[in-house]
């Protein structure tokens, strides 16, 4: 019996340590894969936004007290003119003075080398003294109206004949006082080979259809001054404006007392030039609003 004993126990205790040979073995076998070193990611820095500059800043001459004092004396209408819109005089003689600070070409004179008649020099000649003349104006006019005279050569067959765009002086403005920015000019209606009315029989009213049609179109044309009734009236012409007025370019084109025998065409002012235009204007004292065309071409 005690032999029986003996033997139970020995197995008992050899049970137990195959057991425990047994997990320590398992455990053995359990492959542990070590997690390699893998970099955190990197953070990805959100850019710095500068501190936005003032406008001063962007444009320092407008911290200089001779500009403003520029502006001080150019924008009041004179007493010897007859301009009839303060605000319409101050604001394009405002463009204009920017433009001086903002262009080393200041205003250029016409460019006569391009085949683009001026009734005033039938010789093509410039001047002896241009600053007598309307023949100045922005760079970026001189660059519409050459886009506007191939699309009229190509269209109609005739060059658009030019009778006043700036004075070089931004004082010698009375009638024009709209065209003292340089964005603006005057020609005569076709066939422009020598002065009409739109009463005239030598009047073209389809080339003046055309013309006007094309220009209305176009976004960087902001307001046209004629006097044909026929045109002002075409239906043609009255849905070209009621689509740019749903457009951020709205244009206007009516009569106005002097436009019988030419037209007026205005363009744009884009981008910095407008932009400070705009600042200088506001801190006059005037209303920034769209001007009043019926005010501004009492007396044109």
């Amino acid at each position: 019996m005690t032999r029986i004993l003996l033997i139970i126990s020995t197995l008992f205790l050899l049970s137990c340590d195959l057991g425990q040979l047994s997990l320590n073995s398992n455990q053995g076998l359990d492959v542990v894969v070590p997690t390699p070193d893998v970099e955190p990611p990197n953070e990805i820095e959100e850019p710095v936004e500068p501190p936005a500059r003032s406008i001063e800043e962007q444009y320092p001459f407008l911290k200089e007290q001779s500009f403003w004092d520029r502006v001080e004396e150019i924008t009041p209408i004179p007493s010897s003119k007859s301009c009839s819109n303060q605000k319409s005089y101050a604001y394009f003689g405002i463009v204009r003075l920017v433009n001086s600070y903002l262009s080393e070409a200041g205003f250029p004179m016409f460019p006569f080398e391009e085949d683009i008649r001026y009734y005033r020099f039938l010789d093509r000649k410039e001047p002896e003294e241009p600053k007598r003349w309307e023949i100045f104006g922005l760079d970026r006019l001189f660059e519409n109206l050459l886009l506007v005279d191939k699309q009229m050569r190509s269209s109609i067959g005739r060059s658009l004949t030019l009778t006043g765009i700036t004075k070089h002086h931004d004082f010698d403005h009375d009638l024009h006082c709209r065209h003292r920015a340089g964005n603006v000019f005057d020609l005569r209606p076709f066939p422009g080979d020598q002065a009409v009315t739109w009463r005239s029989k030598e009047y073209n009213r389809e080339m003046n259809l055309k013309f006007i049609k094309t220009l209305l179109a176009w976004e960087k044309v902001e307001l046209i001054f004629f006097n044909d009734p026929q045109i002002l009236n075409n239906k043609e012409v009255k849905e070209i404006i009621a689509q740019r007025a749903t457009t951020n370019r709205p244009v206007r084109f009516q009569s106005a007392r002097g436009h019988d025998n030419h037209l007026h065409v205005e363009f744009y002012i884009d981008g910095e030039l407008d932009r400070i235009s705009t600042y200088v204007f506001q801190k006059t004292n005037y209303a920034l609003m769209k001007f009043n065309a019926e005010d501004e071409y009492k007396n044109h």
